[in-house]
């Protein structure tokens, strides 16, 4: 429950003639996560990249990592002014540092949002415009299904609103993503990156829910380190398509479908993926992918939820070297849930994780997951 408060502090973010007209609500969640690996490993989430790279089964983990807070503020004049903070300690990535098991289990806090809406227009870190929140999957599993566009970045968006259209756009903090194999220039390459990375999202409101048409437009650069020219630049595209709908009054079905040339770490599992490196310079790869989820609300305390997601990056021919890469991501999550009260809930669920190698070679996590979250 969010609860209301005087924001005491505003001059230090606003001027002090808006003080008396700001509000501060703060809200996030406590979620604590015990995870039993049946086979495989994959750190406080799947760590869909890392599949396979000989870490112990059999383990068992209990960590509050995901854990949340948010900050927000809303001024009462017109246009609205308004503002999110808001942080979790994932900072780390999937494996926190060596050794913080051992005694304090401290746990580093990242930025997650941070953005200022005024009227049409916003400001900030936010989750990219080519990300359809609403479409995620419920999974008790922090990195959630394979296939999913997950990606937040700094941008400055427009939205317009007409009836029951939502359109929007948005210019977005571009990073150049790339792999390389065993016939790339092993050379030192930077991320020069000239023009910020364009989306474009139609979203279409229903009866019985939404469904939201979404591209991005970017160009990759790579300069050489040590001589800045010449440079490799490429022009890439992806395109998605996702919904969430409710089938009668107990069901709910989500789903998201992408592809693109050079699409890269705007798929989850694609990052680094968008180009490849030969000798003869930056070349593009396709990637698509996807998932379907369905949730059935058995009452007002018990749902379940199913999904099924994949990804594909189309490399140009088969490699085998010391370094495979990644081509096949695939994932299944089944939970229950019982919702005790309309703020907590415990949770069961078990995963399963197929990862690929241009060198044949098939990675697997298989995994227990119980969680418990409160909501305030």
């Amino acid at each position: 429950m969010k609860k209301p408060f005087l924001f005491a502090l505003s001059s230090v973010l606003i001027s002090p003639s808006a003080n008396a007209a700001s509000q501060l609500n703060l809200s996030g969640y406590i979620k604590v996560d015990a995870l039993y690996q049946l086979s495989g490993h994959s750190g406080d989430r799947t760590d869909y990249a890392t599949l396979g790279h000989g870490e112990p089964t059999n383990t068992v983990r209990v960590h509050a990592r995901e854990s949340r807070v948010r900050a927000s503020w809303q001024s009462d004049q017109h246009p609205t002014l308004t503002g999110v903070l808001e942080l979790d300690f994932f900072a780390e990535g999937s494996y926190p540092s060596s050794g913080s098991e051992k005694i304090a289990n401290g746990s580093t806090p990242r930025l997650r949002l941070a953005y200022i809406d005024f009227g049409h227009w916003q400001f900030g870190q936010n989750w990219s415009n080519f990300v359809d929140v609403a479409s995620f999957p419920e999974t008790l599993d922090f990195a959630n299904e394979a296939g999913q566009a997950m990606l937040r970045q700094g941008q400055i968006r427009f939205t317009h609103r007409h009836a029951n259209w939502q359109l929007s756009v948005a210019a977005e903090n571009p990073q150049t993503d790339y792999t390389r194999t065993e016939f790339s220039d092993q050379s030192d390459y930077i991320s020069a990156d000239p023009v910020f990375d364009m989306s474009a999202r139609a979203r279409l409101t229903l009866s019985s829910g939404h469904i939201s048409l979404q591209s991005v437009y970017r160009q990759l650069k790579l300069e050489h380190a040590a001589q800045p020219t010449p440079s490799e630049t490429k022009t890439a595209f992806g395109v998605g398509l996702s919904t969430k709908l409710t089938l009668g009054s107990n069901a709910t079905l989500k789903g998201y479908l992408g592809y693109g040339r050079g699409l890269g770490r705007y798929t989850q599992e694609a990052n680094n993926y968008a180009a490849y490196l030969t000798p003869t310079g930056l070349n593009l790869l396709n990637s698509g992918g996807g998932y379907l989820a369905y949730q059935y609300r058995f009452d007002e305390h018990w749902r379940s939820n199913l999904s099924l997601g994949t990804v594909h990056i189309s490399h140009p021919k088969p490699i085998t070297s010391d370094s495979p890469l990644s081509y096949k991501f695939t994932s299944l999550h089944f939970n229950t849930i019982h919702q005790l009260t309309p703020a907590l809930y415990i949770g069961l669920e078990y995963a399963l994780v197929r990862r690929e190698l241009t060198n044949q070679q098939t990675h697997w996590l298989r995994r227990l997951q119980l969680s418990t979250k409160y909501r305030f």
